[in-house]
């Protein structure tokens, strides 16, 4: 069995929809695209048999923590979903709609689930979300405590993979979950300066997917973004170091990890279907993997220290080239189960970082993928290439 592990895991299968809604509708395609002029993006799918609206509003990261100390962002991911009275979420559940949220490796996301009839409810708890700025120490502290919860009970893939990225990229890998030496740190002022560098035109994205006219999604996305500014920044790419790197961590189990770009590279797509292979090898895998335009890292590993050696170190040439075939298929399939149409989570979070980055390109990348691309990217598992870490517990 294989466990397919993303920085936020998209519920339920993937759901083919036809190009064309039902002939009474009004709409012509099931899928709609706005680029509006401050550079936010907005994406609409029509999805028939779903039972509710879900928003996704995401923002992507430049990698401006660097100024205000790890998980900075995680932090204010926290405080702007209280609202305006702290109980956002509870009044929004009073009214049939949930609220998440969730801090990324490159980006932050919200989303909001409602019946298709209250769409407008679902923007203006964004709205609220994003204008929700006055904060106080009393609020800080109560969250950093939370955030120490929930660091503390990180399960040892979580850490495995957290050691892999910072001995890939440096500083630039550190966790998103926050460091809490660095978080007691963080002043109201300084996250309330991140989410005024967050919330710009250029750096967010809604889809809107459910059994809605595209029309009213459209007008409803537009003119929730039309009232953020442009503000360009440059995207700072991640510095792979120098490997292979070799580190532990107090966890069980051990990974492989591999440095990626991003989606449409096609050395992705690669390494992604060698690493789904391998994961499927043996018996307690999982895999992870977050797409990034920054630099990002696939992760395969094991629930039992050293297994993942065997797997990767003893193979020959004849048995990677027997995994092509099912790394390619794998490689498909978890796309298509990330881009679930009735959620837009991946689709959100890709659009978010570039415009270009669909599920579309990457599949693309696959079904090009040969054999001599698989060869290369199950390689770059191998010890002398990748980032090994080893759980001591």
């Amino acid at each position: 069995m294989i466990f397919l592990v993303l920085a936020v895991a998209s519920m339920g299968l993937h759901r083919q929809i036809n190009a064309q809604v039902p002939p009474n509708s009004g709409e012509i395609s099931s899928r709609k695209n706005e680029f509006l002029p401050n550079n936010s993006k907005l994406e609409v799918e029509f999805v028939p048999d779903a039972k509710s609206v879900v928003i996704h509003l995401d923002a992507s990261s430049i990698g401006e923590e660097s100024e205000t100390g790890n998980g900075c962002r995680h932090l204010m991911e926290h405080l702007i979903v209280l609202g305006n009275d702290g109980k956002l979420d509870e009044r929004l559940e009073s009214q049939g709609a949930f609220l998440t949220a969730s801090t990324l490796r490159d980006g932050l996301d919200i989303s909001v689930s409602c019946k298709p009839s209250d769409l407008a409810l679902g923007i203006s708890a964004l709205a609220e979300i994003t204008a929700n700025l006055n904060w106080v120490d009393s609020d800080l502290i109560r969250e950093k405590g939370i955030i120490d919860q929930e660091i503390a009970l990180q399960n040892s893939a979580d850490k495995l993979s957290g050691e892999a990225w910072q001995l890939a990229y440096g500083e630039a890998g550190a966790n998103p979950i926050g460091d809490p030496d660095l978080l007691n740190k963080v002043t109201v002022s300084e996250v309330k300066l991140l989410a005024e560098k967050t919330f710009v035109g250029d750096r967010l994205a809604i889809t809107i997917a459910g059994p809605i006219k595209i029309s009213d999604a459209i007008s409803a996305g537009e003119g929730f973004l039309k009232r953020f500014a442009s503000q360009a920044g440059t995207n700072e790419a991640r510095t792979k170091q120098k490997l292979p790197e070799i580190g532990s961590v107090d966890a069980s189990g051990s990974v492989r990890a591999e440095p990626v770009s991003g989606i449409s590279d096609e050395s992705t797509a690669a390494t992604l279907a060698a690493g789904l292979a391998i994961a499927s090898t043996f018996s307690d895998s999982f895999f992870i993997y977050t797409p990034s335009d920054r630099g990002s890292l696939v992760v395969v590993g094991s629930q039992t220290t050293g297994e993942i050696d065997d797997a990767i170190d003893s193979s020959d040439a004849s048995d990677v080239d027997r995994l092509f075939a099912r790394g390619k298929l794998l490689a498909k399939e978890y796309v298509k189960h990330e881009d679930d149409h009735s959620n837009g989570f991946w689709r959100a979070y890709l659009l978010a970082q570039n415009a270009n980055d669909t599920p579309e390109v990457m599949l693309s990348r696959i079904a090009t993928l040969t054999i001599q691309d698989f060869r290369k990217g199950f390689n770059s598992f191998r010890k002398d290439h990748a980032v090994t870490v080893d759980g001591n517990s």
